[in-house]
């Protein structure tokens, strides 16, 4: 698989994963939509992943050490993601209205965040501090956003080298 191709899968479920989580904010009682927001999330976190092991297996690209446990807590969330049966409880809709209304009026935007986790079983204990620092209560758009944006700079730098 080229660059290009990967670099349209990534930026492809992130395009839908937005457009996904933007249909089920409107209506959050639409559980087809926050299903399919789960699926989207699914999709992109899997390609970031994907694209970031291609990264780390290259031992001629110097990956910058504070980005690591970046995707340390990505791949915690992808291997929770692929695992675990209630496959939404890794997100949370925040935002609206609430009542008693009181004025000014604020309304909050939806936005789906990471939730908490608190443990997991023996031998990710890396992976879930590294999620509870950088993603627990983050919101999902703009911690992937920032995540692919590194993950494709150093992608470059991985297709840009010569293949032997």
């Amino acid at each position: 698989m080229t660059k290009i191709a990967f670099d349209y899968s990534l930026n492809k479920s992130f395009e839908e994963l937005c457009i996904a989580i933007r249909a089920s904010s409107k209506n959050k009682k639409i559980v087809d939509l926050q299903n399919e927001a789960h699926f989207r999330l699914g999709t992109c976190v899997h390609w970031l992943i994907n694209i970031w092991e291609r990264i780390e297996k290259d031992t001629s690209i110097k990956i910058d050490d504070k980005h690591k446990p970046l995707f340390s807590a990505f791949r915690y969330a992808n291997n929770k993601l692929k695992h675990n049966e209630t496959l939404m409880t890794l997100q949370s809709l925040s935002g609206g209205i609430s009542f008693p209304i009181s004025f000014p009026l604020k309304i909050r935007t939806i936005t789906y965040r990471w939730v908490k986790m608190e443990s997991d079983e023996k031998g990710h204990e890396n992976q879930l501090k590294n999620y509870q620092k950088r993603l627990q209560d983050v919101e999902v758009i703009n911690s992937i956003l920032k995540a692919k944006e590194i993950a494709i700079n150093y992608f470059n730098t991985y297709e840009n080298k010569p293949q032997t």
